[in-house]
């Protein structure tokens, strides 16, 4: 009996010295392969820095980052996320959270679409329309597609509005608040009206001072929807969300799709 009792005690204590050999065989591997892959991620962290490009404000004393460039334009430009927070499109549609790309120059904003005016000064006194995507396809401006589409696949694809830079005030005026150009959005409203100029604000060399051309020979405008532009609030007032860039344009912001509402600018540490 005490044979056997004691055959027990030695081999629970055979097993317990086992059970430590193979844990500490499987930790020391563990902590190695975790220092690995730690170091790993860190090279990939300042790989990854070292080729981001990151766009600041600059107009003002305070640098405010506006985030980091997602891509780049036809002219090198480069293209930021811009978030547009709880957006009904349809109106009868739910509170969505849409993204616009947004080129930015040392000068002005900048879109692939151009932006409609009924008036001949791109003043913003009449209709503002924006071409929207249709099965129809052809030209939208005849033998100058190139200026004024096509229309970008993002918007398409998330099943909303269009947005374009558009005049920031008026076209006539050569100032650095009209050439910085303002956002808008397309509505679901047709466009009325005919359309005698457009801001087209990828123009490289701007003649005299304004991006405000002509419409060059016909205009499909059953491709033209209404146009708004996209404010924000400021001191108050609403004003257009290109005119105080701040935290909207970063990617970051939403911590879920649910959420609708932009946190405030201080929680991204945009200074």
């Amino acid at each position: 009996m005490r044979g056997s009792r004691r055959v027990r005690r030695q081999g629970g204590f055979i097993i317990s010295m086992e059970a430590i050999l193979v844990i500490t065989i499987l930790g020391i591997g563990l902590f190695i392969g975790l220092a690995a892959v730690r170091n790993a991620l860190f090279k990939y962290y300042l790989a990854r820095q070292d080729t981001s490009f990151v766009v600041y404000d600059s107009s003002s004393p305070t640098r405010r980052l506006l985030g980091t460039a997602v891509g780049f334009d036809e002219h090198q430009a480069p293209l930021l996320a811009f978030v547009d927070y709880g957006v009904k499109y349809p109106s009868t549609a739910k509170e969505r959270n849409l993204r616009a790309l947004i080129g930015v120059r040392n000068d002005r904003f900048t879109s692939r679409q151009p932006v409609f005016y009924a008036d001949a000064n791109c003043g913003g006194t009449g209709e503002v329309c924006i071409a929207v995507e249709t099965n129809s396809g052809g030209a939208l401006v005849p033998g100058v597609d190139s200026e004024a589409g096509p229309i970008a696949q993002l918007y398409a694809m998330q099943d909303g509005p269009v947005y374009a830079v558009g005049a920031g005030t008026d076209g006539n005026v050569a100032t650095a608040a009209n050439l910085q150009g303002a956002l808008y959005r397309s509505t679901e409203v047709a466009c009325r009206g005919t359309m005698q100029s457009m801001w087209v604000s990828t123009q490289l060399y701007p003649s005299s001072g304004s991006l405000c051309v002509p419409v060059p020979g016909s205009l499909d405008e059953s491709r033209l929807r209404g146009a708004v532009k996209v404010e924000t609030t400021s001191g108050g007032s609403p004003v257009n969300v290109l005119q105080v860039p701040t935290a909207r344009f970063y990617v970051n912001m939403v911590d879920s799709p649910l959420q609708t509402v932009p946190k405030a600018p201080g929680a991204e540490g945009s200074s």
